[in-house]
């Protein structure tokens, strides 16, 4: 999920910097829950939050990020660390890494990046 708050874009990821979209599926507590928005931090120091619904009965839930076992990012930095990951895949596997230009994906690694490259631009 991508929200701005005060002129930066941030991104909602998990604690190990997966991309939390809309609808995303989480449980609290043992209860089921989908993501259906969020509040960027809005001052340092903010965590920001996250509105949830109850699966079962459509209750409404707004939460710390840290509850779901996530964080806002900045997209910017986001966009920065998927890269640098994409680019250490490439030298370990052997593989020629694809450019974003290129827009034509050889491996399961260019699809992930580039549409990540997508998610960036597209929300600008």
């Amino acid at each position: 999920m991508i929200r701005e708050e005060q002129g930066t874009k941030y991104v909602l990821v998990s604690q190990h910097g997966q991309f939390i979209p809309e609808s995303h599926k989480i449980e609290v507590d043992g209860s089921d829950y989908y993501v259906v928005g969020g509040r960027p931090p809005h001052k340092p120091g903010s965590t920001g939050r996250v509105y949830c619904k109850k699966i079962v009965d459509d209750a409404e839930r707004e939460w710390f990020p840290n509850v779901i076992d996530a964080k806002w990012m900045p997209l910017n930095e986001y966009h920065t660390k998927l890269t640098l990951e994409y680019q250490q895949w490439c030298r370990i596997s052997g593989y020629p890494q694809v450019s974003a230009d290129e827009q034509r994906p050889r491996t399961p690694a260019d699809h992930i990046w580039l549409a990540c490259f997508d998610i960036r631009w597209d929300a600008e």
